[in-house]
């Protein structure tokens, strides 16, 4: 049987929560909320969201307001969008227990998504053990499997830069796991993955539902079940970054191709276990992350309780979303934002650990963070690798030799995907051709 004495402490320290609560609540009452546009009539802030590259419209309204956390009135609901890594790692990373809520979304059951990993914590759990650091490593020979495979897709069909990734980026999903092997093209179980979350991705598209009305809903539906699409476009979309960085800088190309030659012998490709002693692949890979951002905007995050920050009030049921594009643009950490420098992760032949890492930006925050980040970015670390290995890449010409300029920009939406643009991609001699057909056991005659 209980006690007295234990009873009577039990019943003090609830006394004592439920006293520090109601003084919470009553603090929170007396602090304004963070600063922010007017606010109108029943509306509040709904028509002052963009439709179309939010994040630069949010990073602005934050230096208007000298905050680097702001509030938006969504019909009742309030947004808080925080627009600095301090901000985002105090409430997100170190106060996780309380922020990381997901918003309600109908739209989910509707579709019948609603047993999606997104929602479910056991599975998420799941899949943060199966793919943290040391875990995901045996997962490379997929990867570099994926990688040889999108080799031998630019060699055929070197104006599919795009269409390539995203194949190869279905590969590795697919494969890993299901341990499927798949076919060169056209394969089934990729046509079937795309199928299948096409009704969500669609769903999200501006122009679709209450999506127009009601801008935070793109929040709600940012992390649904197209996850799936949102990771894969994000293991081919970053690529596609470090492609479009090499065209503007070919110095950057000669760089790496110099630092291949060195360890790896001419006209072979690379392994992972060349990974420690190529930083600048590496430091290529961080700036695509960084350079052009996938997800400007991160995961909606809701928080379970009323909370104060900087003598602001947050209010329970706060959807807290972190200006990702403005924590990797922060001209105080990465000077010249909006050039491609892959060199600022460098130092002295080695990766610059006393620069941020924009892995804390790119991959989400606290208890929402992509299980699977290690696993993306050795696949894209391998792909790079090989890409710039066994090919040389440069502008395209026209039929008058002509140079062809890029689209640099990517288009705005769930997923920032690139816009179709050309360039060149040959091998860089008949030896590193033939090692591209090697990995898929074609035959080859060698000439001496």
């Amino acid at each position: 049987m209980i006690s007295y004495d234990l009873l009577a402490t039990l019943c003090s320290f609830l006394v004592l929560i439920y006293a520090y609560d109601r003084a919470k609540k009553r603090k929170c009452r007396n602090l304004p909320l963070p600063p922010g546009p007017t606010k109108r009539f029943l509306v509040g802030n709904l028509f002052d969201v963009p439709k179309e590259s939010p994040w630069i419209r949010y990073h602005e309204l934050c230096r208007e307001h000298k905050t680097d956390i702001l509030h938006l009135d969504m019909m009742g609901t309030s947004l808080i969008i925080l627009d600095t890594a301090e901000a985002a790692m105090e409430l997100l990373e170190k106060r996780s227990a309380i922020y990381s809520g997901r918003p309600e979304a109908p739209m989910i059951t509707l579709i019948g998504c609603e047993k999606s990993m997104s929602f479910l914590d056991y599975e998420r759990k799941f899949a943060h053990q199966a793919f943290h650091l040391t875990a995901s490593k045996k997962f490379r020979p997929y990867t570099l499997k994926a990688a040889h495979s999108f080799l031998r897709s630019m060699r055929t069909k070197p104006d599919k830069v795009v269409e390539n990734l995203r194949y190869m980026a279905g590969e590795s999903v697919i494969s890993i796991t299901y341990g499927l092997d798949l076919l060169p093209e056209n394969d089934p179980y990729i046509q079937l993955n795309e199928a299948a979350v096409k009704p969500v991705f669609l769903s999200a598209m501006p122009g679709r539902f209450l999506i127009d009305f009601i801008p935070v809903l793109k929040y709600v539906l940012a992390w649904m079940p197209g996850a799936a699409f949102k990771r894969k476009a994000k293991t081919s979309t970053a690529i596609v970054s470090c492609i479009l960085g090499h065209l503007t800088r070919p110095d950057i190309v000669t760089r790496a191709q110099v630092d291949i030659d060195a360890i790896v012998p001419f006209g072979e490709l690379p392994t992972f276990e060349f990974e420690e002693r190529l930083p600048l692949i590496t430091a290529i890979c961080m700036e695509a992350l960084r350079w052009r951002v996938i997800t400007p905007i991160g995961m909606p995050h809701v928080v379970a309780v009323d909370d104060v920050y900087k003598g602001y009030t947050i209010p329970k049921g706060s959807i807290v979303v972190a200006n990702v594009w403005a924590l990797l643009h922060d001209e105080e950490i990465y000077l010249d934002p909006s050039e491609f420098k892959p060199e600022r992760f460098m130092k002295d032949g080695k990766i610059n650990k006393e620069v941020r890492d924009p892995a804390h930006a790119a991959f989400g925050f606290g208890r929402q963070i992509c299980p699977g980040q290690f696993l993306a970015f050795s696949s894209m670390w391998i792909t790079v690798a090989s890409l710039l290995a066994a090919f040389d890449i440069t502008k395209a010409v026209d039929d008058l030799e002509n140079i062809i300029e890029p689209d640099y920009e990517h288009i705005p939406g769930l997923v920032c995907l690139p816009k179709p643009f050309k360039c060149s991609m040959k091998p860089r001699s008949r030896l590193h051709e033939e090692a591209i057909k090697v990995t898929d056991g074609e035959e080859v005659q060698f000439e001496y």
